[in-house]
């Protein structure tokens, strides 16, 4: 009977129709596999048919290469030592097919349901029996995946154990060595990292890995070294470095630069590698010697540079599944952690860290720069590839004062021979010192020029800002400001660069759910110490943008976004708050001193500055010339910020800056259209278009919005970011603003434009795209009811000190200052460059602002008027 059952469920079995069904059927499976030699399958039965193991066997070799049955079968309780067994002896008839089946299922079956304890001691023993080892270690690897019940009960049974054992014996064949890493593998993806109970099960495992990287690398076997590399790097992950001692300290950093040195580029590799220095650097730091930073450190920032560009574009990953941002993540902390400031090499993994994102930013402006004219990019090639000259030249620049730091700090200096001989004792031994701190010195100066390239080279593309941040840009500013405290003019420079970088890359998504991590609590505290200093406008407006971006908010809402030049005159009013619909500060909440409650604005005036000028430093409230202002901003020193905000209390006061370019001897800038397509792109960003609007401009600034409203009323529909600011906007006031042009610009007056004088420059020339500017914005002026107050200025500005005296000129005309429509107001006794700078509350220029500000808000708030006409002259005033 056995026998004809037998037969009849090898046939079944053969025909592909029927296979599923007689998968299905668990007693027929569970007799095929002879249960446990009971009474269930057909070992515990008498059978004088020797055919019927035969015919089982065959049966469930057809099971099992067909990848619809195979995992049915191996997840049948006890399926996997019973097969072990039925395969034990190789002569038994059909044994060595169905091993053969067993191995084709294992590459497609990777998790098992949770096992018993006796088919894990079953299978652990068929392991250390050596018969079907790989296939035992397969199936605790299985287990371990399937199920947290199947991992606890492995490593409770010592499984980690018996893999390491089989490790590290030097007579396991290398198919078991595989499938053994294959299972540790498997068991480490679930453990838990740092605990105690995980460190004492897999701790011991490093000494092998370790020994087997070696050996992968010189039998050159790279499926091995990737196997051997990525245990190496989930161990240390989950805790394994606390192994790090006394000799095994000494192994791992030859490792780690074994793998930084071998040609390969599997990405298993690069994380042993980068996982190993990391540890190291947690662990015993000052035990490690320099060919750490000589030999890994470049390899290390390589490998940051591919991944984050490799994150940005494509995303990469290896057989063993380490992917590119896992590589990148871990190579990130592994610098965070070299740099550490009490690490005799920790300044110079920093300039490093950085030399390396300038190179790397060269590269990847390269791609744009080699892009086709016709195809679509974010930036155009030949700005692409000024962007990439200026990276590579910020980065030789930091290399140069990076290495002559490093020789004066590692190798004593001492001056030329001829000086040497002038010079006394005490002098002579304290020159190697000197010169090192010189060096160090002027490394730092480079370091902060640099840090401001990248920031420029950033600021208007938002996949470099991605690629920044994917490059560990947060990290290394952290480390960067570990000093913020401190106050002198070389921190407060750094400051800036930072908190401008923080609150370009806080406007994406990615960026903010870090940062609000909280092991970055830290860097939160430092932007909030900032954020409301009051001796600085532009510190201040960086670090509230950021906390703006970052701070938790209602999920529901579509809160500003503040793209690079977009500033806050009043960074600490609670109407931003209201806005981004987050929490108020800590330290801004309750309590006698407390802000008001926020509440949303009214209204938006918008400032835009002119040529050469700056968010801030146009709106001062002290008089300047024409190339001098005073280095010090606080907010009492400029007007918006001190005055206009008590004044206006209801309106959200925004500056912005963007770069103007008087020559193209200072590079290539941005044409004057595109400059005005960002503008309108930025404004709406911040919310700019949501409620009623009034721009206050000076100089160049006022072509930029009238060109900015020209084009908005072209475009039909009211959808657009730019048709929305046009439909809110209510007036303008312009400062001085060359509606004709002026001569200066003709003349070419300004020895920087004689040659070759900016396409920006250019604008201000006198001419037919002026006029035709001017007569567009009339039109808009009146169609769409905007008010207009311009103000022209009463006195000569002094241009060119010659030794003798002092040129003067009137830089715009009060011909040109008028548009023709809306009022004019002339400011006698004031230049260009102070037209747009009261220097007391009561000056007739500031109150006509306010005057005009009050009337064009209060009248879009009530029925609608149309544009005004002609216009009307008034002179006098101060």
């Amino acid at each position: 009977f056995s026998s004809r059952v037998a037969s009849l469920v090898e046939d079944v079995a053969a025909h592909g129709d029927h296979r599923e069904s007689l998968a299905a059927n668990t007693r027929v499976v569970s007799w095929l596999l002879g249960a446990d030699g009971g009474e269930t399958g057909w070992l515990g039965q008498k059978n004088e048919d020797p055919r019927v193991g035969e015919k089982a066997r065959r049966a469930l070799t057809s099971l099992l290469l067909d990848s619809r049955t195979a995992g049915r079968v191996l997840q049948r309780p006890g399926a996997v030592p019973n097969l072990l067994r039925l395969c034990s002896d190789r002569a038994a008839p059909g044994a060595l097919p169905l091993l053969d089946a067993l191995a084709a299922a294992s590459t497609s079956v990777t998790a098992l349901p949770a096992p018993s304890a006796g088919e894990v001691s079953a299978t652990m023993s068929a392991l250390e029996e050596g018969g079907d080892a790989a296939h035992a270690a397969w199936a605790l690897g299985c287990w371990a995946a399937g199920s947290d019940e199947g991992h606890a009960l492995l490593v409770h049974l010592n499984a980690v154990a018996l893999l390491r054992q089989v490790l590290e014996a030097e007579s396991s064949p290398e198919s078991l060595v595989k499938q053994s890493l294959e299972a540790l593998l498997r068991l480490l993806e679930r453990a838990g990292g740092g605990n105690e109970e995980v460190q004492l099960a897999f701790g011991s495992c490093l000494e092998p890995m370790v020994a087997l990287c070696h050996r992968a690398i010189k039998a050159n076997d790279s499926e091995l070294l990737s196997l051997s590399a990525r245990c190496i790097g989930d161990l240390l992950a989950k805790g394994a470095e606390g192994e790090l001692r006394g000799g095994r300290s000494h192994q791992v950093q030859h490792l780690a630069l074994a793998l930084c040195a071998h040609p390969s580029r599997d990405l298993a590799v690069r994380y042993a590698a980068a996982r190993s220095l990391l540890a190291l650097a947690g662990q015993n730091p000052k035990g490690m010697n320099g060919r750490v930073i000589s030999e890994g450190l470049p390899k290390v920032i390589e490998w940051v540079l591919e991944a984050s560009a490799a994150t940005v574009i494509s995303p990469a990953s290896s057989a063993t599944g380490v992917t590119e941002s896992i590589v990148g993540k871990c190579a990130t902390d592994a610098l965070f952690a070299l740099s550490q400031h009490d690490l005799p090499w920790g300044a110079q993994v920093e300039r490093k860290w950085l030399i390396g994102l300038l190179q790397g930013l060269g590269d990847f402006y390269d791609v744009y720069a080699g892009a086709e004219p016709e195809s679509p990019a974010s930036i155009e090639p030949v700005f692409a590839k000024e962007l990439a000259g200026s990276a590579r030249y910020a980065a030789e620049k930091l290399t140069q004062a990076t290495e002559a730091a490093a020789s004066t700090a590692s190798a004593p200096q001492m001056p030329p021979k001829d000086v040497l001989q002038v010079m006394k004792a005490a002098a002579q031994a304290a020159y190697p010192t000197a010169a090192a701190t010189v060096d160090d010195a002027m490394a730092n100066v480079a370091l902060l020029k640099s840090l401001k390239t990248v920031a420029s080279l950033v600021s208007e593309d938002s996949k470099a800002q991605l690629w920044l941040f994917n490059a560990g840009a947060v990290k290394l500013l952290r480390r960067l400001i570990r000093d913020a405290e401190a106050d002198d003019e070389g921190k407060v420079e750094l400051q800036l660069e930072v908190s401008r970088i923080l609150a370009m890359l806080s406007a994406h998504a990615a960026v903010q759910d870090y940062l609000r991590l909280r092991k970055n609590m830290d860097l939160l505290q430092w932007l909030q110490a900032l954020s409301v200093r009051e001796d600085n406008c532009e510190l201040a407006s960086n670090a509230r943008k950021a906390l703006l971006h970052i701070l938790p908010r209602d999920s529901s809402c579509s809160p500003p976004v503040f793209r690079d030049g977009v500033h806050l005159l009043l960074p600490k009013s609670q109407q931003h708050v209201a806005l981004a619909a987050c929490e108020p500060l800590e330290g801004e909440r309750g309590g006698e001193a407390a802000s008001p409650a926020p509440h949303l604005p009214h209204a938006d005036v918008v400032f835009i500055h002119g040529l050469g000028g700056g968010a801030f430093d146009t709106w001062r409230n002290l008089h300047c010339t024409w190339d001098y202002s005073p280095e010090e901003m606080p907010l009492s020193g400029c007007w918006p910020s001190a005055w206009l905000s008590g004044d206006l209390p209801e309106a959200r006061l925004l500056s912005v800056g963007y770069q103007t370019k008087l020559s193209e001897w200072e590079g290539v800038a941005l044409g004057f259209q595109e400059q005005a397509r960002q503008l309108v792109e930025k404004l709406s960003d911040a919310g700019v278009g949501d409620r009623p609007l009034v721009f206050v401009c000076h100089s160049l600034g006022g072509l930029l919005v009238k060109e900015m409203l020209v084009k908005a009323a072209k475009e039909g529909g009211d959808d657009s970011n730019a048709r929305r600011v046009l439909n809110q906007c209510k007036g303008v006031i312009f400062y001085s603003v060359p509606h004709y042009g002026s001569w200066i610009a003709e003349a070419g007056w300004n020895l920087r434009m004689v040659a070759a004088p900016s396409k920006t420059a250019q604008i201000l020339r006198p001419g037919p795209y002026l006029e035709e500017l001017n007569r567009q914005m009339s039109a808009v002026h009146k169609a769409a009811g905007i008010k207009v107050l311009s103000f022209g200025e009463g006195a000569r500005t002094p241009m060119l000190n010659t030794g003798v005296g002092t040129i003067t000129t009137e830089v715009v005309a009060l011909e040109s200052a008028y548009p023709g429509y809306g009022e004019i107001v002339l400011l006698s006794g004031t230049d260009h460059v102070n037209s747009c700078k009261p220097s007391r509350i009561e000056e007739k220029g500031y109150q006509r602002t306010v005057e005009f500000l009050r009337k064009t808000l209060e009248d879009s708030a009530g029925p609608q008027g149309g544009g005004a006409g002609g216009g009307s002259r008034e002179n006098g005033g101060e």
